[in-house]
């Protein structure tokens, strides 16, 4: 719980300046946890981000491990 508050500090730090790591924010696995916060959501929405639709079991799996060998 720690982590993402310190995570929610500083991306309401970002939207703040509007910087230009919310990108980052965007595109970075490690901001995963944070996502679903509804801070994160308003924040993202209010600057105009579209929703991103829910990732499939499948595209997860692949982000995590790769592409399955064939």
């Amino acid at each position: 719980a720690g982590d993402i508050e310190r995570a929610m500090y500083f991306f309401e730090k970002m939207v703040a300046k509007r910087s230009p790591s919310l990108m980052a924010v965007i595109e970075d696995p490690a901001w995963d946890p944070v996502r679903h916060q509804p801070e994160y959501l308003k924040a993202m929405k209010d600057l105009g981000f579209p929703r991103p639709p829910p990732e499939s079991f499948s595209d997860m799996l692949t982000r995590l491990y790769g592409p399955s060998p064939e």
